[in-house]
């Protein structure tokens, strides 16, 4: 993992000699404010903002489920269950039958994430824990959440390594936009498992699986996602920008209303 690592330092902060791809190393000096700017100015360096992810993280909120139940309406050419993916986790089928459904769990581990942001673009370098749970006896999925389903067994865990980039923006006063311009696994580990694990597969079928979603992700915020912030505590407007190593945001608020 730490060669790993020192490969995306160099991608990110940028290698004279061997890393064309890389940006050129930015310090995170933020300004003092911005002159095109309107209402309330906030500047936010790298740091700070791999320390709110980090936040983030102990909090629990970058978690995520995936069931059936969620692919149902879906047009990937993809199904949870033991019979699909027994040849990534050999034994699986042998082990719990034909056709059993599959919970995926991933959690973002608990370690700082390393991230920058360089030339209006986001660079997430962390790890994320992938645990897969089968319902033995298939009474339960995909109706049942992964602490609510009692016949189901924790198959394996993998740990993870993945980069990630992408753009934010807001088009308007009122939506957030923004596009994720990659998201690639770089390593695997096998944590524990009650089967076999063909870790080079493995990476494969999931950032195929990744470059499927990604398209249908971004649709979603090319029409662009409604501020929860707006019509609270006054708030009339907010803009966000990603420039070439900070991100600044702007808000605007309403004149308070004087009472009759």
């Amino acid at each position: 993992q730490m060669c790993i690592r020192d490969r995306y330092q160099r991608r990110v902060h940028g290698d004279k000699q061997e890393d064309k791809w890389a940006p050129p190393q930015q310090e995170d000096d933020l300004p003092s404010h911005d002159d095109m700017g309107v209402g309330l100015q906030l500047f936010t360096s790298s740091e700070l903002l791999g320390k709110g992810a980090w936040i983030g993280i102990q909090m629990g909120v970058l978690k995520y489920e995936l069931s059936n139940k969620l692919l149902e309406n879906s047009t990937l050419p993809i199904a949870l269950n033991t019979s699909s993916i027994d040849i990534l986790f050999p034994g699986l089928t042998k082990k719990y039958g034909r056709g059993k459904g599959l919970y995926l769990r991933v959690t973002a581990n608990q370690e700082l994430p390393d991230l920058a942001i360089r030339d209006g673009r986001i660079v997430l370098f962390g790890g994320a824990d992938l645990e897969f749970y089968v319902d033995t006896d298939g009474s339960q999925y995909p109706q049942k959440k992964i602490n609510e389903c009692t016949t189901c067994e924790k198959a394996l865990t993998l740990n993870t390594t993945l980069l990630l980039t992408m753009a934010l923006d807001t088009n308007s006063d009122v939506n957030i936009t923004g596009s994720i311009l990659g998201v690639r696994i770089e390593d695997m580990v096998v944590v524990e498992s009650l089967v076999d694990v063909r870790t080079d597969l493995v990476m494969q079928f999931l950032n195929s699986l990744t470059s499927l979603i990604i398209p249908q992700v971004n649709e979603v915020f090319a029409a662009g996602i409604p501020n929860p912030a707006l019509g609270k505590n006054f708030l009339d407007k907010l803009r966000i920008y990603v420039h070439q190593n900070y991100i600044s945001t702007q808000l605007s608020f309403e004149p308070l209303k004087k009472a009759d």
